[in-house]
Order: structure tokens, then C-alpha cells, then sequence
């Protein structure tokens, strides 16, 4: 793979505005890649048993379902007086969902919405999650405050976020040109929200916080540059803080490792559960 390879991937600071992107259907292949990693499988477990202790009736509400399997595994996991509901901007994502739900035979209530104004009543659900969205909203606190409203008094809210200032490259003789390229734009909005989560959920006067961390390894390159949007940053740091000769040294070393099978690269993930008070 060359410089040019971000061309072919999933631009990801257009996951605010899927429906707008020019190819929709790579964000919701871009979704099922990195749901396949062994952490986000952990930590999406985590965010379920929080939200369903101690009541498996519960009534519950997915912000950003994406392509609704988080709204399948709540489904599959509550009793038959529950209820999920998925809400998220991108009609293709909905549509997604839906004809993910149809093939398993599960109808899904699914509903498009902006996060920062969901169309329910205030306490309208026992708990409500989101998972790797608000990394790309432009106002994080406000759909977190959104969240915190549609929850009833003593029901749950819970988020899974990443912070990209934690990513790690594992390849040796290159470690100025990746200081240097954390210094450049980031291809999220909010790269650093993960670690942001425990003061946005004091701030929507969320109680009883409780924090979990996971760390995702992946090993595979070409994964790396989809999930993780490495040649991206190259390429767009390319002129501010690296010249074209670094970034060309900086990928070489990586698909070198790559080829040796000494690529690695990592980054944390937080989660965070919140109580509204009673």
C-alpha cells in the first residue's frame, strides 16, 4: 500500500454525516471490522450486563446503533417484557439495521434522530448506551445531557469511547516522526473524549460512576490503516509536521514490519457508567 491508500478507506471524520459520504456502504463495513476486535467484543459485554442489572425487563435505548447489533445482543439478552430501541442519524445505517434484524427474523424499533435531540420524553428508558459516536458528534457533553434526560431517576447511562492520543505503533527507529505526527490534525472530532467521559457524566449530574479500560491490539497492518486511519494521518500531516520524505520512511518501516510479522499497534478504550439520581 502507498500514500494514496486513504482513498480507499473510510474517511473517518465522515461519520457524523454517513448519509452524506460518498460510499455509505464503507462505513458499515468499516463498523463490522472493527466490532471483530477481541476488546470492543469485552468491553460492548461490559455495557450490556451494566445496563441490565438488575432488571432484564428493562426498557433500553441504543444512541448511534449503527448496523443494530448491539440492539440484537440487548435483544437477545432481556426478558420478554423489554424493550430496545435504536436511534441514529444516518438513514443507511437504519436501513442497515433493519435488514440485519429481518434476516434473524427480529423486528427492530428503530428511529432517526440526531444524538444531542432524541425525540423522547423525559426518564422514557430504565438505561441508554452509546458506543464509539461520540468521538465524531460535535457537542459530546450535549448528547451525553441528552442521555442523561431520556433516562428515568435511577436508571443507567453508559458509553464505550476510544482516546487516539493512546494509540501505539510498534515499530522501532521511527519514534520522532510519531511524536510529531500526534501533533497533527486528527481524523475524529474528538479524538480524546474517551478520557473525557467521567467529567461529562458529572456534568449531566450523573452518580454511583463507575470507569473500565480495555487496550485493542491489532496486529494485521492493513487492518490498522482501516480501524485506525494510519496512512490517513500520514497523508495529512504531510507539509506541517512530517515532509514527504518522512512519511514515505514511516510506511516503508510499517509494511516492513508488516511483511516480518513485527507489526503491532494499540490503543484504550473507556468505559463509563452513570446513575441519574432518584
Amino acid at each position: 500500500m502507498g500514500p494514496g491508500t486513504q482513498e480507499a478507506t473510510v474517511r473517518i471524520r465522515e461519520f457524523d454525516d454517513v448519509d452524506d459520504s460518498d460510499d455509505p456502504r464503507a462505513f458499515v463495513a468499516h463498523t463490522d471490522r472493527v466490532r471483530s476486535l477481541d476488546a470492543i467484543t469485552e468491553a460492548k459485554r461490559w455495557t450490556y450486563q451494566v445496563l441490565l442489572e438488575p432488571d432484564t425487563t428493562a426498557r433500553l435505548l441504543d444512541v448511534g446503533c449503527g448496523t443494530g447489533e448491539d440492539l440484537t445482543a440487548l435483544r437477545g439478552a432481556i426478558g420478554r417484557g423489554g424493550v430496545v430501541v435504536g436511534a441514529d442519524k444516518a438513514r443507511s445505517m437504519l436501513v442497515e439495521a433493519s435488514d440485519r434484524a429481518n434476516a434473524t427474523g427480529l423486528r427492530q424499533a428503530l428511529v432517526q434522530s440526531d444524538a444531542a435531540f432524541l425525540p423522547f420524553a423525559d426518564g422514557a428508558f430504565d438505561g441508554v448506551r452509546v458506543d464509539r459516536v461520540l468521538l465524531h458528534v460535535r457537542s459530546p457533553g450535549a448528547v451525553v445531557q441528552e442521555m442523561a434526560r431520556v433516562v428515568r431517576p435511577g436508571g443507567r447511562v453508559v458509553a464505550l469511547e476510544p482516546d487516539f492520543e493512546t494509540v501505539v505503533i510498534g515499530v522501532s527507529g521511527e519514534e520522532s516522526v510519531q511524536r510529531r505526527l500526534k501533533q497533527a490534525e486528527t481524523l475524529v472530532r474528538n479524538p480524546t473524549v474517551g478520557r473525557a467521559l467521567v467529567a461529562m457524566f458529572r456534568g449531566a449530574a450523573l452518580d454511583d460512576i463507575v470507569l473500565r479500560g480495555w487496550v485493542s491490539i491489532i496486529s494485521d497492518y492493513d487492518f490498522a490503516v482501516d480501524a485506525l486511519g494510519i496512512e490517513q494521518v500520514a497523508q495529512r500531516a504531510t507539509g506541517t509536521v512530517i515532509d514527504e520524505r518522512e512519511r514515505d520512511r514511516w510506511l516503508a518501516a510499517l509494511r516492513r514490519a508488516a511483511t516480518d510479522g513485527a507489526f503491532f499497534s494499540a490503543m484504550s478504550f473507556f468505559g463509563v457508567c452513570g446513575t441519574r439520581p432518584a
